[in-house]
């Protein structure tokens, strides 16, 4: 998989090379000396999957794609600008490529590499809600957070951004009763703790009780 994730980021620096050309040039500039800024292309796209690989920019799995991912891609992409630039210019000067282009290439990379990774976590996220409502067509488990803290908020952004479908965060019981009436990520804050059995009965009136 690693090695098909080199291939694919080879390829989409090659890719994001030529647009830049074409976007610089025209594509009929491009076409008129295709197999010089073909060679350019391969020469960074090899640059890319090199760089990639040394900075490890992909041992983090697609579907889990996160902030550190694409820090990743940035750095991947501003390291590769640098070497092929280098190589360009010892080779030939710089004389056989637009040097607008570069710049222009190191966002389209960005994109290229960034986009599918964050298409394809969507799609597995979307992919695990469907496969969850269809082993369990209610609308998952309903649950109730005791603690309206730091650790209740975190839990609430990690189902979120999982798209979790299995857990229905109801309400969050503050035991110290000092945020009751407010809410952290669209969640109420009830409390406090010795009042749950009522928080509980007014659940079952709302057909949503979290004890079955």
């Amino acid at each position: 998989m690693r090695g098909l994730a080199l291939v694919h980021d080879g390829t989409m620096g090659a890719v994001a090379l030529l647009l830049s050309f074409a976007l610089r040039l025209g594509f009929d500039g491009v076409a008129q000396d295709l197999w010089k800024f073909l060679g350019s292309a391969a020469l960074f796209g090899v640059t890319i999957s090199a760089a990639g690989f040394l900075l490890g920019l992909n041992r983090g799995i697609w579907r889990y794609a996160s902030l550190s991912d694409f820090l990743a891609i940035t750095s991947t992409a501003s390291v590769s600008i640098t070497i092929f630039t280098i190589a360009e210019f010892l080779l030939n000067r710089l004389n056989s490529i637009p040097r607008s282009s570069i710049l222009i290439a190191w966002a389209f990379v960005i994109v290229l590499l960034g986009g599918p990774r964050a298409a394809y976590r969507a799609y597995r996220n979307r992919h695990d809600i469907i496969r969850a409502r269809l082993i369990d067509p209610g609308h998952g488990k309903h649950v109730l957070l005791i603690g309206a803290s730091d650790n209740a908020e975190v839990f609430l952004r990690t189902i979120k951004e999982r798209n979790s479908a299995s857990l229905k965060v109801l309400a969050i019981i503050d035991e110290r009763n000092r945020r009751t009436g407010r809410s952290i990520r669209g969640v109420p804050v009830m409390g406090p703790l010795d009042k749950l059995p009522e928080i509980l009965d007014r659940f079952e009136l709302e057909d949503a009780d979290p004890r079955r």
